[in-house]
């Protein structure tokens, strides 16, 4: 039996799907899942992973293993299908947090009643779930994987840190995702992205379980 590795991560998390094939015939995934090649995350101590490390600071290496991941963020939509398979229960434990919508916005009260049910926000990214919501998401798509691969030993899950830079440094050895140079603004002074730069210890986990980053 192979094993299919899927990692999982979205806005708040994006699903990641790892496998390792048992037979030759490709593993029955949903369509937005891609193969991603095996390689090796560069940990650059100065910061700075353009080009060769400065005397004395040398990369740490961590090798990331090949793959399946999404390429888009889980959407409202497949988190409330996530949730309708659930008991009521386990549902209640599981709802996004939509009283964070008051703290992330100046007037947050649509947001809050609108954002995760209403079907004009079906195709957002799901956001304000707690860590533990996350990983029981990949439990759950794991086992609907799971069911029409017999031949494979699925596992989904969220991706580790190392595997989670590897793919937003776009799978290279770059400071950011885009392989264009490495300036933050294009030619005519548009930002590529929105970003916000932290340290390692800045990003940690409240008692609730929420992914929290300091100021």
């Amino acid at each position: 039996m192979k094993v299919v590795s899927i990692a999982g991560s979205c806005c708040l998390f994006f699903a990641f799907a790892a496998a390792v094939p048992a037979a030759k015939k490709k593993p029955v995934l949903p369509e937005e899942f891609i193969l991603v090649p095996s390689g090796t995350y560069v940990h650059c101590p100065d910061g700075d992973c353009s080009s060769e490390p400065h005397e004395g600071l040398s990369p740490n290496r961590n090798a990331v293993m090949s793959a399946y991941w999404s390429k888009y963020e889980v959407s409202n939509r497949q988190f409330r299908d996530f949730l309708d398979a659930l008991s009521p229960g386990e549902q209640a434990a599981y709802l996004p947090d939509s009283t964070c919508w008051n703290k992330i916005v100046r007037y947050g009260e649509p947001y809050k009643v609108n954002y995760f049910r209403h079907p004009a926000y079906s195709n957002y990214p799901v956001v304000t779930i707690s860590h533990a919501a996350a990983i029981r998401y990949c439990q759950w798509l794991q086992e609907k994987i799971q069911a029409v691969n017999p031949a494979y030993r699925i596992e989904v899950r969220l991706p580790t840190r190392y595997e989670w830079t590897f793919a937003a440094m776009s799978f290279s050895r770059s400071n950011y995702s885009w392989k264009t140079g490495e300036h933050i603004q294009t030619e005519d002074g548009s930002y590529r992205c929105n970003f916000k730069v932290v340290s390692n210890e800045s990003i940690y986990l409240d008692n609730a379980g929420q992914i929290q980053v300091k100021s």
